[in-house]
């Protein structure tokens, strides 16, 4: 073996051993964005104040329960528009937990913190309430400006139908639509996400009051009298 061969030799091993960690480099660096999940949250679950002080109110248990109004609002997906009737899910982006169900579960806590009624709870409790609160989630999405490369970030629009429903007597109190926007700062998925928790506690402080006040209609006439010892 010559002294240049040689040489050649003991160059290229010293190379060789980089080899993988150039492999293990591009596996875990790459171009490809890393998937975020995203928790929907209530803005300003810290200022849910207290409820007006009711008597009959304050003896009523309720469930909360959230539907999605369709199968594009029944997963995961944290949906964007570019126009009318255009719904795509963000690639690198989702929700931690179906919207329709976290909804329930942030209104439980707004309602609960507000101290209006005996007991608050999701549907899958299991227990039997006075009364039963069904949001139906229509919208959760964040509508791009059409000029995005201008800086505008759009806006981020949640549409909900609510129905307040006498448990006992399976007879309807009370129902309402809400509809809210909220300006969104950034044109991708983090700004869409802070707006969405700015839009909930804005759904969930004109919705509390609302089932406080709506839950006076409320009768007992259905319910069965204790049997006699």
């Amino acid at each position: 073996m010559t002294i240049r061969s040689d040489m050649a030799r003991r160059a290229l091993l010293r190379v060789l051993p980089a080899v993988p960690a150039l492999g293990l480099a591009g596996c875990f660096g790459g171009g490809r964005m890393p998937h975020v999940w995203w928790e929907l949250d209530d803005a300003r679950a810290d200022e849910a104040g207290r409820a007006e002080p009711d008597a009959a109110r304050a003896k009523l248990s309720m469930l909360v329960e959230g539907v999605a109004a369709g199968a594009r609002y029944d997963g995961t997906a944290l949906l964007y528009s570019r126009g009318a009737g255009m719904r795509a899910p963000y690639q690198y982006a989702s929700w931690t937990e179906r919207p329709a169900a976290r909804l329930a579960r942030l209104a439980r806590r707004r309602l609960q913190a507000r101290g209006g009624f005996r007991d608050v709870s999701l549907a899958e409790a299991g227990t039997a309430p006075e009364l039963l609160l069904t949001l139906t989630l229509e919208t959760l999405h964040h509508e791009l400006a059409p000029d995005v490369e201008g800086g505008q970030g759009g806006m981020l629009r949640l549409a909900v139908s609510a129905q307040l429903l006498d448990w006992r007597a399976r007879r309807p109190l009370a129902s309402r639509a809400f509809d809210l926007a909220e300006p969104v700062a950034s044109a991708d998925a983090a700004g869409a996400v802070r707006a969405a928790g700015r839009a909930v506690a804005g759904l969930l402080d004109a919705l509390a009051p609302w089932v406080e006040t709506s839950a006076a209609d409320y009768r007992v006439s259905g319910v069965r009298p204790p049997a006699p010892n």
